[in-house]
C-alpha cells in the first residue's frame, strides 16, 4: 500500500524539520505544500530530497486543501498532516493518561487505519481532536467530525469546499458520511501539536467571525444535522444518528 503524505506549511521550516518530519520522515512519499507563493525556495533549500509544491496564493483552508487534493489521482491513499505535529499519543487502559507512540507504532496505526477503510468501503479516518484523556474513549466513532490536523483519506470525486474558510474538515466529513455511510475516528489516538503557541502557520485573529460564517454555510448545506455546541462558542456538533440508525 502506497501512502502519500501531504503537509501544508506556512513559514515553518524549522518547526517542520524538528517535529512533523522527525515523526514521519521514514514513511512513504512526502510532499510539502508551501503557502504562499514565494516560500517554496526556503523549503527546497532545507529539504532538497523532499518534493515541494508551491501553492499560488495565500489561501484559506478550504481552498488550500482543495488545491492539495488536486495534485493526487483518484483512489490515492493520502495522509494530510499539519506541520506542527510533535507526537501521536494513545489512551492507556483505565482512561487516566496517554502514552507516546514510537515510530513503529505510528506506522502500524496509520497502515491499519487505511486498511480498515479499504475493508469497510469507507474513505476517511481521523483522530480525537483533544488530548485530554477525560474526553477520549477506547472506541472508533463513526459519526463524529474528522479534524484537519491528522486525517487519512482515499481520494474519490469528493472535494474540499474552497468557499469554506476554516471548517472545511467538517464539511468534508459530512460529504463522506452522506456518500459512504460513515467515517472512522479513532478516539483513543490524539496528536500533540502547538498550533496556537508557535510562530508561523495560518492563525488568524478574526477566526471567530470566520467560524460563524462557516457555521452558517454548513447549516445551509446540511440543515438539522448541524447543531450548535452549547459548551463551546463558535463550535458545532454533528447529529446524524437518526438519519442512519
Amino acid at each position: 500500500m502506497k501512502i502519500n503524505i501531504a503537509i501544508p506549511s506556512h513559514n515553518r521550516v524549522d518547526m517542520l524539520k524538528e517535529k512533523t518530519l522527525k515523526l514521519l520522515e521514514w514513511l512513504w512519499e512526502i510532499t510539502i505544500f508551501a503557502n504562499p507563493k514565494g516560500e517554496a525556495d526556503k523549503y527546497r533549500k532545507e529539504f532538497p530530497d523532499i518534493r515541494i509544491v508551491e501553492i499560488e496564493e495565500f489561501s484559506w483552508m478550504g481552498k488550500l486543501r482543495a488545491d492539495i487534493l488536486s495534485h493526487y489521482q483518484e483512489w490515492d491513499y493520502i495522509l494530510m498532516v499539519d506541520d506542527d505535529i510533535w507526537e501521536l499519543k494513545q489512551l492507556t487502559t483505565g482512561k487516566c493518561k496517554l502514552r507516546t507512540l514510537d515510530k513503529q507504532a505510528v506506522y502500524q496505526f496509520i497502515y491499519q487505519a487505511f486498511d480498515a477503510l479499504q475493508e469497510k468501503g469507507k474513505k476517511l479516518w481521523g483522530v480525537c481532536p483533544t488530548d485530554n484523556p477525560f474526553y477520549m474513549s477506547d472506541k472508533v466513532c463513526n459519526n463524529k467530525f474528522i479534524i484537519w490536523c491528522f486525517m487519512g483519506l482515499i481520494k474519490t470525486d469528493l472535494e474540499f469546499d474552497p468557499e469554506i474558510y476554516w471548517k472545511e474538515d467538517y464539511d468534508f466529513t459530512m460529504q463522506n458520511i452522506l456518500c459512504f455511510g460513515w467515517v472512522d475516528r479513532y478516539d483513543y489516538i490524539t496528536t500533540d501539536n502547538k498550533y496556537w503557541t508557535t510562530k508561523g502557520g495560518l492563525q488568524d485573529t478574526s477566526r471567530a467571525n470566520i467560524a460563524q460564517r462557516d457555521i452558517q454555510v454548513l447549516k445551509s448545506k446540511y440543515g438539522s444535522m448541524i447543531k450548535d455546541n452549547p459548551r463551546r462558542e463558535n463550535e458545532i456538533l454533528l447529529d446524524v444518528k437518526r438519519y442512519w440508525w
